[in-house]
């Protein structure tokens, strides 16, 4: 059996920048409570996941994702990998910049090319590390945004970008429901605000979003529920009412459904 790697402890941001060579590995059977990125800027890594291995090479990028395992090491054929890495735990605003295509389940990838958009990626990396590592009171906080700025610009190669790719009106959609995540969903009422029919909205969405406004803002509802399950301790009752749904007997069920758990089951398991 592998011997466990030491877990970072627990903060907003924990960086690092180092070459290893071929003796270099790290196993976490169940990973970490937070996120992973690692930049390859040299040399090569050979990352196993529950469907396979990979190697990451110079200009690749791979984010493990909370709980999954970390098994990396140095790829022999090169004997030495340079990398810069981050643990961090993003804003709520920042996740969708997380949506990278899956190279096995929980790891996901980038590949930058040789250019401007990969030395810039390279450069917002070296100075979340440098920032992190200083004295300054608000170094966490400076790093985390020369983290944030990285993650943007790492849009431009990223396929799974749909959100700019979107209908406005699809995205106007996204922002009225989720700034009233609380409301009743009310078609009329979405599509008057978005100066379009209800079923040409209700086309265009599926379409470019995967699932139904309706389905869209019940997803959100559960993905707050889960954050408020997990980081407060407010009743279920009152998280019920807080979402707009008709009473807790309700709200669990539609919970079970979209995570396959109740709400306390939920809570019992993955509270911080």
């Amino acid at each position: 059996m592998k011997k466990e790697t030491t877990r970072p402890p627990p903060a907003l941001l924990t960086t690092g920048y180092f070459r290893k060579g071929l003796s270099y590995q790290s196993y976490r059977r169940t990973g970490t409570r937070d996120w992973l990125l690692i930049h390859t800027v040299g040399g090569s890594g050979v990352f196993a996941g529950v469907s396979g291995s990979f190697i990451a090479k110079k200009g690749d990028m791979v984010l493990l994702k909370p709980g999954v395992i970390h098994d990396y090491s140095t790829n022999p054929e090169t004997r030495q990998w340079e990398i810069l890495w981050a643990h961090f735990s993003p804003r709520k605003e920042a996740l969708g910049w997380l949506d990278w295509p899956e190279v096995t389940p929980g790891i996901r990838r980038l590949f930058f090319p040789q250019g401007k958009c990969r030395q810039s990626v390279e450069n917002r990396l070296k100075e979340m590390h440098h920032l992190n590592q200083g004295a300054n009171e608000f170094r966490e906080a400076l790093g985390m945004n020369c983290l944030e700025r990285a993650l943007l610009e790492a849009q431009r190669v990223n396929p799974n970008r749909k959100a700019f790719l979107m209908d406005d009106r699809v995205k106007m959609a996204m922002d009225y429901l989720c700034e009233r995540i609380g409301e009743p969903f009310q078609a009329e009422q979405l599509a008057i605000h978005c100066g379009i029919s209800s079923s040409r909205l209700s086309h265009l969405f599926v379409s470019q979003v995967g699932q139904s406004p309706r389905n869209y803002q019940e997803n959100q509802k559960i993905l707050r529920a889960r954050e408020l399950l997990c980081r407060s301790k407010q009743p279920v009752s009152e998280i019920a009412l807080e979402l707009g749904f008709e009473n807790p007997f309700y709200f669990s069920l539609r919970f079970k459904k979209w995570v396959g758990a109740s709400p306390r089951e939920y809570r019992k398991r993955f509270a911080y």
